[in-house]
Parts: C-alpha cells; sequence; structure tokens
C-alpha cells in the first residue's frame, strides 16, 4: 500500500549506509563514553585487512563483532532509521556517531528514539530516531554531506 497523502517531512531522507554506533544514555558513563570505540574500529579494518574481507564479507563481520553499531537504511537531517537489534521503546535517548566519508572524525549526536517496527523476514528492528543535539559544526558538516550525496549517484561513489 502506498501512502497518497500529503508529505509531512521537513527533510529529505537519503538512503545511503552509513555506518553507525549507538549507546542508551542511561548505560553511559565517563569512562565507557563513545569515543573509545574508536579503536574497536581500527582492530576489526586491521583484521579485515589480514584476512582479505571483500565489500561482501566487511558488513557482516562487522555487525557481529561490534555490539550497538548499525548502518543507516535512510538518513536525514531530522533523523535516522536504522536496524537494531534491541527493541528501543519511543523517547529511548542514545548517544550516537554517524560515520560519514567526508570527515575524519565521526559526527556525534543525541538522539530518540521516535518509532520501531519489527522487520517481518528478518531479525531485529527498523527503528527511527530524530536529532536531539548536534554540534553546530556536526550540523554543517552533516548537511553538507547530504547535500554532496543527493546531488551524487550511489554508483558513482563505487
Amino acid at each position: 500500500m502506498v501512502y497518497k497523502g500529503p508529505e509531512r517531512r521537513r527533510f529529505v531522507r537519503l538512503g545511503y549506509p552509513f555506518f553507525i554506533q549507538y549507546k542508551v544514555v542511561e548505560k553511559i558513563s565517563e569512562e565507557d563514553s563513545l569515543s573509545s570505540i574508536s579503536s574497536d574500529i581500527e582492530k576489526i579494518l586491521k583484521e579485515w585487512d589480514e584476512k582479505g574481507y571483500g565489500k561482501d564479507k566487511i558488513y557482516s563481520s562487522l555487525i557481529k563483532k561490534m555490539k550497538d553499531s548499525s548502518f543507516t537504511k535512510n538518513i536525514s537531517e531530522g533523523g535516522i532509521c536504522f536496524v537494531t537489534r534491541e527493541r528501543f521503546k519511543p523517547d529511548t535517548q542514545l548517544r550516537m556517531q554517524i560515520y560519514v566519508p567526508t570527515r575524519k572524525e565521526p559526527i556525534k549526536a543525541l538522539v530518540k528514539v521516535v518509532w520501531r517496527k519489527k522487520r517481518m523476514l528478518r531479525s531485529g528492528y527498523d527503528t527511527g530516531v530524530s536529532f536531539i543535539e548536534t554540534a553546530e559544526s556536526d550540523k554543517r558538516d552533516l548537511s553538507d554531506c547530504l547535500r554532496l550525496f543527493s546531488e551524487t549517484k550511489l554508483e558513482e561513489l563505487t
């Protein structure tokens, strides 16, 4: 069934698979911040290089090894849809890092779960979050990246 009502979205969604990491706000402590995650990523990338992984194995390997990580199904300046193993309740707050190819450091944001839906043919949940708090420089960089990608076809990037 296709929705035929008026468009209610404020921001255009882009279906690009950016790597993201997240933690529930209640579970975060000073020692267990998202900044420690980047060393885990470096270890995994080194392991991939040593094993000679092709692109087809990279995503599945990363998801198995990294807890609280996923890829965006779609993203906009207002929020993100991604797949989670967890069944988050609406209004759950998450600290998130979004790895975009236009910068070395991830974009950091505080987000709020707006909706979630059980996936029909696969395990997990499609989860929609909206941005609550993001540094101005991160907002600007995300906006620039999304604008660049909206003007570029995915085939041109691979």
